[in-house]
């Protein structure tokens, strides 16, 4: 038996209804079909077409109700580095750490970020803006207009600070390593400060530099182990004095043995963790 196209079938008067028997026959039973089987196939088509059209409804429902559709450039670039920097981690090399953060959720090679890379990671980020505003920050940020964004375009433009020179990150925002020594200068004799002063100033910094948000105690111990530049076992004495020194706290050796040991109290370890 051969097969007739669906043009043929028109031309020759052949309805719908017999169409779709011939397809049902060919395909899904193998023979004739019932009226009732036509039927219920007939509805299960429709129903795939109605489930389909629901579901692009409620994607363009979902983008009128996102609360970022209707941002402007400016409020989403400080959406994004919002995101940004809850998502890192302060430490040496934190211009690296936010681009390669930032280029990992955009999918890009280390060449640069494209538009469509960019698009990419700010969807990753849960910011879903319109395309336009997305075009505007980017054209923003490629300032040489190369067609990518490169690692101090990302820092100058979008982070907001410049590139290559120290910055802390606060509570506040980004302010430079000078200011952060400036303002961590001690107004009492270093000579005259014992360990649990010491201890007590330590604390004052780390709470003061410290960002809010969920899990602090965490995000504090991350920023001391940091700054001590230990890893993940703990902070041993001698990064516990790079870790103190760089809070501003010139001190002693003794006292920062009788610091250190206080600290330690009551453990039989020789570092100091999240708990300590």
């Amino acid at each position: 038996r051969t097969r007739r196209s669906r043009r043929e079938k028109k031309s020759l008067g052949v309805s719908r209804d017999e169409h779709e028997r011939e397809a049902m026959a060919r395909h899904v039973y193998g023979r004739e079909p019932t009226d009732a089987e036509v039927q219920r196939e007939r509805k299960r088509i429709e129903g795939l077409a109605t489930d389909h059209a629901n579901l692009v409804f409620s994607r363009f429902r979902n983008q009128m109700d996102d609360p970022y559709m209707n941002c402007d450039w400016k409020t989403l670039k400080d959406l994004l580095v919002q995101k940004i920097v809850d998502a890192g981690q302060s430490g040496p090399n934190q211009d690296m750490r936010l681009w390669t953060s930032f280029r990992n959720k955009c999918a890009a090679s280390k060449n640069g970020i494209t538009l469509e890379e960019f698009s990419r990671g700010l969807i990753m980020y849960g910011l879903n803006a319109r395309p336009a505003v997305v075009r505007k920050l980017y054209d923003t940020a490629d300032t040489n207009r190369d067609g990518v964004i490169k690692i101090s375009e990302f820092t100058t433009k979008i982070i907001g600070k410049p590139y290559g020179i120290g910055h802390e990150r606060t509570g506040l925002g980004f302010i430079g390593h000078e200011k952060v020594r400036e303002s961590a200068k001690l107004k009492e004799n270093p000579m005259a400060i014992n360990a649990e002063r010491a201890i007590e100033i330590l604390r004052e910094k780390i709470f003061g530099l410290s960002q809010g948000g969920a899990y602090g105690q965490m995000r504090m111990w991350f920023d001391f182990r940091n700054k001590c530049r230990a890893n993940k076992q703990g902070v041993y004495f001698d990064e516990f004095c790079h870790g103190v020194q760089m809070y501003g706290l010139v001190l002693p050796k003794e006292v920062l043995y009788q610091a250190f040991d206080f600290l330690l109290e009551g453990s039989n370890s020789r570092y100091l963790t999240m708990e300590l």
